[in-house]
């Protein structure tokens, strides 16, 4: 459900800015981790705010006042177009710079371009009254994340038998490229190299207009939460909150966060459909290109 290290390097170095520290910190992860989670849920209760005394911990998120923006929709906004200002103002007198996303205010129309940005960060929080490690998302992200690692799976279930089955009829052979010429004798690693090269220049010419298209279709369905609750290898508590689309977006407060999250709290099963619909899209390209 999570990438484990980076989460172990996020939501347990947060607030913690020297080397030292953090190997500590991540020593006694490893050691007793139940300890470093009762420590972080008595910190969590004087820098949480908000009703669910929440706090945004993700790196990628440099603004400081988490729980004063009106929604996550201005939230987000106001960090896509931090991302987006050295590249609007290349070749230009750029002066002075000011980060949107370190004035909270409401932002009522997003740009034309915009595609949300929210992929996981970590967050910190009171659920139900119990501390928990967050994961926020939209559904975009979260679906695009677990197709890949889908496919990735149905790939790795083909290695080697069917490749190797299928290896005479490679396409290609003639190609003076390295990365995909085919040599008389395929080892297993060489035929799996082969499709993964392949596979992965697909995935980087076809990736923007598979967000775009799913984007657009999340983003004309009505608004939507998913909440989904687990434990990670340590057994500690966590949960992905997921945001169906900019609608959704729009009707959550940090300051109210849980609260918001589940007046349009929705069926799981949705995002597992269209999970494996996307999966499934890819799967059949790759059949149809006949690697």
């Amino acid at each position: 459900m999570f990438d484990s290290s980076s989460w172990e390097k996020g939501h347990h170095s947060a607030y913690l800015s020297k080397d030292a520290k953090q190997g500590r910190q991540r020593q006694l992860y490893l050691k007793d981790p139940y300890a470093l989670y009762l420590s972080h849920a008595a910190q969590q209760l004087e820098r949480g705010e908000g009703d669910d005394l929440i706090s945004l911990t993700d790196p990628r998120r440099t603004a400081s006042s988490f729980v004063h923006w009106p929604d996550l929709l201005s939230f987000d906004i106001a960090y896509w177009n931090d991302q987006q200002a050295p590249i609007m103002q290349l070749g230009r007198n750029q002066g002075q710079f000011t980060a949107q996303q370190n004035t909270p205010s409401y932002i009522p129309t997003p740009p034309d371009a915009y595609i949300n940005e929210f992929r996981g960060e970590w967050i910190r929080l009171y659920y139900h009254d119990h501390f928990v490690y967050g994961n926020l998302y939209s559904a975009l992200h979260y679906i695009i994340n677990r197709a890949l690692v889908a496919v990735k799976t149905w790939l790795d279930r083909r290695f080697p038998f069917q490749l190797q089955r299928d290896s005479q009829q490679l396409p290609h052979n003639a190609d003076e490229n390295r990365a995909y010429h085919k040599e008389n004798h395929f080892s297993d690693e060489l035929v799996k190299s082969y499709f993964l090269s392949h596979y992965s220049d697909w995935i980087n010419a076809h990736f923007f207009e598979l967000t775009v298209e799913l984007n657009h279709h999340l983003n004309h369905q009505t608004p939507a939460t998913y909440v989904i609750e687990y434990e990670n290898a340590k057994g500690l508590p966590c949960v992905d909150f997921v945001c169906k689309n900019q609608h959704a977006l729009r009707l959550i407060r940090p300051a109210h966060f849980v609260e918001d999250m589940q007046h349009m709290i929705g069926d799981v099963r949705y995002l597992e459909s269209k999970v494996q619909e996307l999966a499934a899209k890819i799967e059949n390209e790759i059949h149809a290109l006949g690697w």
